[in-house]
This record gives C-alpha cells, structure tokens and sequence, in this order.
C-alpha cells in the first residue's frame, strides 16, 4: 500500500513540475506582430529599399519588378493557413521544417504572411516567430537579383 502512495505522490509531483515549466516557456514566448502591423510593415520597408540602395544595385528587371509590387502591396499582407499551402512548395516546406526541427519552434509560435490576392508574388512568404526571447522575420522565395536572396532580419 505504501508503495502505491508515494507513486502517487511521485505522478503528482512530476505533474506539477512539468506544467510549471511549460507555463514558464509561455511567459518567455515574445509577441508576434500582426502582418499587417504598422510597425512592422515600415521596417520591412525600410530594409528592402536598404538592400536595393547599397548591396543590390546590378539587379534584373524581374528582381526590380518584384520589388516594386511588393512596396506597393505591402499594406496588403494577411495570416497564411499553413495547412493549405501546396506541398509542392519546396522553398517554404524548407524554412517551415528548419525553424520546427533546427531551432525547435512550436508551430503555434510561428506566423506566415503572404499578399493577398497577387498572384505575382503569391510565392513570397515571411516567416515571423519569437525564438529566444527576440521576434525574426524570415523571407522566402524573395529574390533580389538573380543569384541572391534577401536577407532575414530581427525585428
């Protein structure tokens, strides 16, 4: 009788301790911004006009093209469903499964923009998670020039 007590006792206190670390995660997650967050919006304006200005000068006229559509729309960006974004979708598929696996990012901590309704760039998506007590934003399929992609940034 004494042994099955004190696995009791055992059980609850494990049980204790687990959800107590797992409440204290919660409190360290950071707050994602919203996509269409004020904020947010003008600095990721100022870091694409940046990149163009110093780095990315030699860029093509796709590259150019991209980037205009998508400083005109950015006031345009919505939440994406993860779920109904095609599989065939390497680039994305890649990011997602990085920021799951590599940085162990739960996929409630994990928000995907996208424009709405352009189907000119229905391909860019930017990752926004909290990891480490800092909120990143992560590009994808955004292409500056034919060879290289822009960079991820800490917001």
């Amino acid at each position: 009788m004494k042994g099955v007590c004190s696995m009791k006792k055992l059980f609850l206190i494990l049980l204790l301790s687990v959800c107590v670390v797992s409440y204290a995660k919660a409190e360290e997650q950071a707050l994602l911004p919203s996509c269409n967050d004020e904020v947010l919006l003008n600095k990721l304006s100022d870091k694409i006009k940046s990149s163009y200005d110093t780095k990315f000068v030699e860029d093509d006229l796709y590259s150019k093209r991209q980037r205009k559509l998508f400083l005109k729309n950015l006031k345009n960006l919505e939440e994406v469903d993860i779920t109904k974004i095609n599989r065939s979708n390497f680039d994305f598929y890649s990011k997602y499964t990085e920021l799951k696996v590599n940085k162990n990012i739960s996929v409630e901590n994990i928000k995907v923009c996208n424009l709405k309704n352009n189907k000119r760039l229905e391909n860019i998506y930017l990752f926004i998670y909290s990891y480490k007590n800092d909120v990143y934003l992560d590009f994808v399929n955004f292409k500056v020039s034919a060879y290289k992609k822009l960079e991820n940034m800490k917001l």
